[in-house]
């Protein structure tokens, strides 16, 4: 999971959370001395494995439910995080995750176009009913 980081009201990065544990991690920063660029933020490819992967390969090993948010540019700079999200994919368990709408990594299109996955556009329309229809899914 992830959200802004702010300075006195102004976006300076993104961060991440186990949202089991609630280790915390910064994706990307502006100040981040290396990395990836993405626009103005560097990746924090450290954050990524020790966080976000940590997360992912926790929840194939523990949870009944695997949720990833999100398969993004930033994210998928990290072969670490390729790898987890890839080994989700094959357990024998229900996934949840996010993509950005932009997203054209191989990972992406992998999944996209893989006919087990449903894949689900939020709008403004139908995201009052997300939350039921993923329940419903999960369950049944």
């Amino acid at each position: 999971m992830s959200g802004e980081i702010r300075e006195q009201g102004v976006r300076v990065g993104f961060s991440l959370e186990d949202i089991l544990t609630h280790a915390t991690g910064a994706l990307a920063h502006v100040n981040q001395k290396a990395g990836p660029r993405i626009g103005k933020y560097r990746v924090n490819l450290n954050d990524i494995a020790t966080v976000g992967v940590a997360a992912i390969e926790r929840a194939i090993s523990e949870a009944d439910v695997i949720v990833i948010d999100e398969l993004g540019p930033m994210e998928l700079n990290s072969k670490a995080f390729i790898k987890a999200v890839q080994d989700a994919i094959v357990a024998p368990k229900h996934l949840l995750g996010t993509i950005h709408k932009r997203a054209s990594h191989a990972l992406v299109i992998e999944i996209k176009s893989n006919p087990t996955f449903q894949i689900v556009e939020v709008t403004s329309d139908n995201r009052d009913s997300i939350p039921t229809f993923v329940a419903e899914k999960i369950l049944s």
